[in-house]
């Protein structure tokens, strides 16, 4: 359970709650055959046994599967630093895509943004796409970096923000017919970014963790099937 409090601008601070809640109970269980994509991140990576789980799944998970990883940090739910990045590296290995914060990455690196992003590339070709609030999203790729503009607009409050934002980019990357191998064209991952953003901004209008539907985007979501 999470306990919302917002500051002057809509921004959220939490606190958690995890005694005799059932989130950290999570056991293993094998991925449907069908599955195109698998969005873990957050507690996931911090709680147990639900980390030890979603670690194992994703040992398990095919080659055909996109994977997207939302790094989504809470210090003050991660007493142990060191054990995880242990994870975190571990994981970002077999991750196509990495959502990251500039507030992660300050976790990570200890107040060093470019530690923090070093932490994450080691070892892994993951496309990582970092968030600054309102300000641009930065699309790493191998060789290059784009960057993608983020509307202004009237903020009720940020919560549910990052996970509108992941959620829809994996949504338009599926429904646009995409695949892992894909991502190394950045044309297609900055239009889906764009998408993404699109989203968030207007969870961020509203109150709570509230994502628009389909219908209000209009013709904000188009995903043209390869």
């Amino acid at each position: 359970m999470a306990a919302a409090e917002l500051d002057e601008h809509g921004s959220a601070r939490y606190r958690f709650y995890f005694a005799e809640t059932s989130a950290p109970a999570l056991r293993p269980a094998a991925l449907p055959g069908d599955t195109r994509a698998l969005h873990i991140g957050t507690l996931g990576l911090v709680l147990e046994p639900m980390a030890t789980t979603l670690e194992a799944t994703l040992a398990e998970t095919g080659d055909d599967v996109l994977v997207m990883l939302d790094v989504n940090c809470r210090p003050a739910a991660t007493p142990h630093l060191g054990a995880f990045t242990a994870r975190l590296s571990r994981l970002v290995r077999r991750a196509d895509v990495v959502k990251v914060s500039t507030e992660d990455l300050e976790f990570l690196g200890a107040g060093d943004v470019p530690g923090g992003l070093a932490l994450l590339r080691r070892g892994s070709s993951a496309v990582v796409l970092h968030t600054d609030g309102a300000r641009l999203v930065n699309v790493h790729g191998a060789d290059d970096v784009i960057a993608v503009p983020v509307p202004s607009i009237d903020v009720a409050d940020t919560i549910g923000a990052g996970d509108a934002f992941g959620g829809a980019f994996v949504a338009w990357w599926d429904q646009a017919g995409l695949r892992r191998s894909d991502l190394a064209d950045l044309d297609r991952v900055g239009r889906a970014v764009t998408a993404a953003v699109q989203v968030a901004s207007l969870n961020c209008t509203k109150v709570g963790a509230d994502p628009p539907r389909r219908l209000e985007l209009g013709d904000r979501w188009r995903p043209a099937r390869r």
